[in-house]
């Protein structure tokens, strides 16, 4: 039981920064866990992705547009997440700001590199679709 529990603990603390997807089980995984998995595409290769558009959650110019590591305005959060993952440690110590109303969700992603070193990228993502961006 104390084995299960400790293993239960590593997940959780790993899953905001790298979600290791087995390909052979993708089907079995939730968007979430797919969207943060792919993330990790060297060592996952494309199968969360491609499962990822079976599931109509991307498009195909989307993944494309992800393995370039470009945004484009209406790219679905999970296009966001897939590409930079959560700005967290190690690769950033940023913040995720969000607000809602009547207009629905509204989040700001803020992606700061740990270090003195590198642009900090702010994301604008509304209703779970990417608006705008800024690079600083």
């Amino acid at each position: 039981m104390k084995s299960k529990f400790v293993t239960l603990i590593g997940i959780l603390l790993l899953a905001g920064c790298y979600q290791k997807i087995n390909p052979s089980l993708v089907d079995t995984y939730s968007v979430e866990q797919l969207c943060l998995g792919a993330n990790a595409t060297a060592a996952n290769g494309d199968a969360p992705l491609l499962e990822l558009v079976k599931r109509n959650v991307l498009t195909e110019s989307d993944v494309e547009l992800i393995k370039k590591k470009t945004i484009r305005a209406g790219m679905p959060e999970c296009g966001l997440l897939a590409m930079l993952g959560l700005p967290k440690p190690p690769s950033y110590c940023g913040t995720i700001n969000t607000s809602g109303g009547a207009y629905g969700s509204r989040k700001q992603y803020v992606y700061r590199p740990c270090g003195s070193y590198g642009k900090t990228i702010y994301v604008y993502v509304e209703s779970g679709k990417i608006t705008s961006w800024q690079n600083w």
